[in-house]
Formats: structure tokens, sequence, C-alpha cells
């Protein structure tokens, strides 16, 4: 009988640690209407319905504006989807978050990013609230954001605390890396995000004197700079995961042996359905669009040399002897 007990709490640690099934599950079916359920439980000001015009009995679509508006409602979206999924695949099998599924969060942030007040309304708060001095707009808006800046410092030593505990097999401490991650990515986007584009640029680069007229070639390097500073760090933040999604699929391509789950395959689904809309967004820009061309390719180059030096990627093939060994 001892023995017989001895076996079954072994083989019930073994099923515990039974790895994380590649394709769709059932339960994964089920979270999956939940995280519909939550994505549109989430108000949101984009609105979900194109531009429709009265034209006789049938109403037409205007196709362009319509759908650059459904595009950037159900992305975002989606991203709430694939979140809820990964945080329950933490939740029961563990594991580190895959590189791939960042582009999940970073989605899904956007899309609770819509929800909330930005920061500039906060700033308004802030005046209506009228506690303490009244400052400067600009000045309002770094001490609004000072929060933001300190819950992303306190996010990243929690993540650094779950990050060993994850690894030894901890799954709250797994679903707990899903968390600080998207709660940094908000923080993030609403607070360093937004102070950078709104302040950053006119204080770091002040403007030539004289009338802005005569500033000839010197304004245009100006103006240069002030778009690298203002979207740089935004255009960095989305590449990245972008370059992390590239990596991965490059490293399934090339190895045989590894399988993705299927929640990684579904992120790179949605990255390649978001090219489109970046496309469209910078030919929008009209004579700009080409200067935004080399703004998101630079940006996408600095990713991907980031993604890979951290290990991001396909991985160098065992040597001939390790094989036969």
């Amino acid at each position: 009988m001892a023995a017989g007990t001895e076996t079954g709490s072994d083989d019930t640690r073994i099923s515990r640690l039974a790895p994380e099934p590649s394709r769709l599950t059932l339960a994964d079916l089920c979270v999956i209407v939940a995280g519909f359920a939550v994505a549109f439980a989430i108000p949101q000001r984009v609105s979900l319905f194109p531009y429709l015009v009265s034209s006789g009995k049938s109403p037409v679509v205007y196709l362009a504006p319509g759908a650059m508006i459904l595009l950037l409602r159900i992305l975002p979206s989606l991203g709430i989807v694939l979140t809820v999924a990964v945080a329950y695949r933490k939740a029961r099998y563990g594991g580190l978050v895959r590189p791939a599924e960042l582009v999940a969060f970073t989605f899904a942030a956007s899309c609770l990013l819509d929800a909330i007040p930005n920061l500039d309304e906060g700033v308004n708060a802030y005046y209506q609230a009228r506690v303490g001095p009244v400052l400067d707009f600009g000045l309002a808006r770094w001490l609004v954001s000072a929060p933001a800046w300190l819950g992303i410092g306190v996010l990243i030593a929690a993540l650094l605390w779950l990050y060993p505990r994850t690894l030894a097999g901890s799954r709250p401490c797994a679903l707990g890396t899903v968390v600080v991650i998207l709660a940094g990515l908000i923080l993030w986007f609403w607070g360093p995000i937004a102070v950078t584009q709104l302040e950053l640029p006119w204080l770091l680069i002040p403007s030539p004197a004289g009338d802005p007229r005569t500033w000839g070639w010197l304004g245009t390097v100006v103006d240069v700079l002030r778009f690298t500073v203002r979207y740089g760090p935004w255009l960095l933040t989305w590449c990245l995961p972008f370059a992390a999604v590239a990596r991965s699929w490059l490293a399934w391509r090339r190895s045989a042996r590894k399988k993705p789950v299927w929640t990684e395959r579904a992120c790179v689904l949605l990255a390649m359905a978001a090219l489109p809309t970046a496309v469209a967004a910078v030919a929008a820009g009209g004579t700009s669009s080409f200067g935004g061309a080399i703004a998101v390719a630079g940006a996408f180059l600095l990713a991907w040399s980031i993604t890979g030096k951290v290990g991001v990627g396909p991985t160098p093939a065992p040597a001939a002897n390790a094989r036969e060994s």
C-alpha cells in the first residue's frame, strides 16, 4: 500500500508538470469566449462602426476611413482576447511569457488606454482639484506623470522578483508576470511616452533665434530632431514586439523540433493584420510619408538588433557529434 501510494503521488506530480499543449484545447475556447466578453465590456472612444452615407435605398460605406476605424478597434480587442488566453495558460501550465506574445500585450495596453483618461485629462483634473500652487501646464504634465515613472520602477523590481520563481515552476508567479508586463505597458504609454511626445522635443531642442522663415536648413534639422525625440520611443516600443514576432517566426522555420503554441501563432497573425494599418497610416502622411517610412524602418532595425542581443530568435544548430551522442 505504501509503495502504491508513493507511485500515485509520483504520477500526480508528473501530471502537474505536464508540458503545455501546443494546440487549442476546449478550455482555451472557453477562455477565448470570456476574453471577447471582457474586450466588448471595455468602453472605447474609437467607434466600432464605419462611416455610413445614405444613398437612395441602401447606405454606401466609405471603406477607407471605415476600415481604418474598424481595424483600429478590432486589433486592440483581439489583443485583450489573446492576453486573457495567455494569462490562463500561465496560471494553468506556468512558464515564461514568450516573445511573440508581447504583441498581444501591447495591443491590449492600447485598448485599455483608450478606456481611461489620458495625461492631459489628468492635468485638467489636477487644476480642477486646486491642490497646491498653480503650475504651468507643461510642468503639470511632468508632475502628473511622475507616479507612472515611479510605478514602472516598482513593476520592474517586481518582474525581477518573479522571474526566478517563474523559472522554478511557480504558476502564480507566471500569472504575475503577465499582469506586471501589461500594467507596465499601460503606465509606459500613459506617462513617459505621453509626456515625451508633448514636452520633451521642445525642451531638448530649442528653436533657433529669429523668424522661422529665415531658419533655412537649420529649421529642417530642428524638425527632424524633434520628430525623432517625439516619436522615437513610441515607435521603438511598438517595433520591439513586432521584431520579436519576426525572430520567433524565423526560429520556427529553422527548427523542425520546436512547435509554437497556438497563442504564438495567433500573435503572428495579429502582427500580420496590423501591417496594412501601419502602411495606411504612413501613406496618409502625404508629403511626410517618406520621412515616416524612414523612421519606422529605423526603429524596426534598432528593435531587430535589440531583440537579437537579448536572445530572441533562431538558436544555432547543434554540432554533428552532439546529435549523434
